[in-house]
């Protein structure tokens, strides 16, 4: 048997350099994968183009990576929030860093999936970042300044992102509703 599987990878290897794999098996599948082509029943043996379309996640690198920065900024600074000694005059900062930091990961894995509503997502996350960025600012705390200026970077970002309009945005701007009536 295994005098058979040693000739059955000479057999793939030479249909490769022909251009054609069949892929007959889970053994098969894991060959082709690892050989870096695609597999399907039958697999067209090419090595995947430079040029091809970059993942979604690739494309939205600096807007995710700053959503990313900014939830984890929120929730440090909401845990610190709730470690200082007026906790009621921080409620708002607080409730703000939670919601900012819940949408910046919704806007994330929005980008990364590619979804075709990320625009749109990342349109009302930074407002809200936006809003949570100046309410941090109004405390002299080095937590609030932080997460203050990651929130601004983060609404910045995800304005480019989204294109500066989004199809909620320019309902609203003239007087449609977005839903179906």
């Amino acid at each position: 048997m295994t005098e058979n599987w040693r000739h059955d990878l000479r057999l793939r290897a030479s249909r490769r350099l022909t251009g054609i794999a069949p892929i007959t098996s889970a053994v098969s599948g894991a060959w082709a994968a690892h050989a870096g082509v695609r597999s399907c029943c039958v697999v067209r043996c090419k090595p995947r183009s430079p040029k091809e379309r970059p993942m979604a996640h690739e494309q939205y690198q600096s807007c995710i990576e700053a959503c990313n920065v900014c939830a984890d900024a929120c929730d440090h600074c909401a845990i610190a929030c709730l470690a200082e000694r007026d906790v009621a005059s921080m409620a708002r900062c607080v409730a703000l860093d939670i919601d900012c930091a819940a949408i910046c990961r919704l806007a994330v894995g929005y980008m990364a999936r590619g979804s075709e509503l990320a625009k749109d997502i990342c349109g009302l996350c930074a407002q809200v970042c936006e809003t949570c960025g100046e309410e941090c600012a109004r405390f002299q705390m080095d937590h609030c300044k932080q997460c203050a200026a990651a929130c601004r970077r983060a609404a910045e970002e995800c304005r480019r992102m989204a294109g500066n309009a989004t199809r909620a945005s320019a309902a609203r701007n003239t007087g449609a509703s977005t839903r179906p009536q």
